[in-house]
């Protein structure tokens, strides 16, 4: 397998564009490591255990603290699934301080409707782009 620095060389090189003509201070990127990818899961791991921890320790406090699972996919999804998380929390809120009975009733069935909805969605969407090459692939065409 070639390696990053090869890889990298070659790409410049089909673009046409030299390793001088960019700037003077013209560096390939670093690769990066083992030990930056450690320190990353570890620093993953000491917020997660605080995040989990902290209504524990800090009951007085617990309505205010994230949850460790929402901060999680914040990293990990696009920024619009977390604004629309916030959004959808938000929503959630204004209905269930109006309206308590029917939040406690509907919050929970809509919430996965909307977001059962959205994957079909995509699937769909993926079919109509895609629909006739995978068809033409799956029948041996």
């Amino acid at each position: 397998m070639p390696s990053y620095h090869s890889l990298y060389d070659a790409i410049l090189n089909q673009s046409g564009v030299k390793a001088g003509d960019i700037g003077p201070q013209k560096q390939k990127p670093r690769p990066t490591g083992g030990r930056d990818k450690l320190w990353l899961i570890f620093a993953g791991g000491v917020v997660g255990a605080v995040l989990t921890l902290a209504p524990v320790l800090l009951p007085k406090y617990q309505e205010y603290l994230p949850s460790a699972s929402a901060f999680g996919l914040a990293w990990v999804f696009n920024w619009y699934y977390g604004l629309l998380f916030f959004l959808g929390a938000l929503v959630a809120l204004l209905i269930e301080r109006r309206k308590p009975k029917l939040a406690k009733e509907f919050t929970l069935p809509v919430a996965s409707g909307v977001v059962a909805g959205g994957s079909l969605m995509g699937v769909a969407l993926v079919l109509w782009a895609n629909g006739g090459s995978i068809l033409s692939k799956l029948l041996g065409g």
